[in-house]
C-alpha cells in the first residue's frame, strides 16, 4: 500500500484513512469514489485490519487500481498491518535521478 497526504485525492483508488478521536481510540475511514456508473462511498471502522480487509474487497469488486493509505500522524501505522511505501510524490523524478547518480558515482570510487 502507499502513503498519500490527508485531503489528497486519487482517483482510481480506495483510500484508508487512519485517525485518532477526540477520546484517543483509533479508527479508519474507507473511501471510494464513484467508477463506472457506481455513487461513491465511505464507512468508517473502529478496527484498522477491518477497514483494510473492506478496501481490498472494495478494490476487487468496483474496480480500483490501488488502495492507498493517509495518516493523521505517522506514528498511528503499525506493522502487523503491512508494509506502507511513501506515495510517489515524496520524490521527484529529479530528485530520484540525483540519489541514483550518486550511488553509482559512490560504486565506482
Amino acid at each position: 500500500m502507499r502513503q498519500i497526504e490527508a485531503g489528497e485525492d486519487i482517483p482510481n483508488a480506495v483510500t484508508v484513512g487512519v485517525e485518532r478521536d477526540a477520546d484517543g481510540k483509533v479508527f479508519a475511514v474507507v473511501r471510494w469514489p464513484a467508477i463506472r456508473g457506481e455513487a461513491a462511498g465511505e464507512d468508517r471502522y473502529h478496527s484498522v485490519p477491518k477497514a483494510l480487509e473492506v478496501a481490498e474487497s472494495v478494490k476487487s469488486e468496483r474496480g480500483f487500481g490501488e488502495i492507498v493509505v493517509s495518516l493523521q500522524t505517522a506514528e498511528l501505522w503499525r506493522d502487523e498491518w503491512g508494509l506502507l511505501e511513501l506515495g510517489a510524490s515524496e520524490v521527484t523524478a529529479e530528485e530520484a535521478f540525483d540519489m541514483a547518480w550518486d550511488i553509482e558515482a559512490n560504486r565506482d570510487a
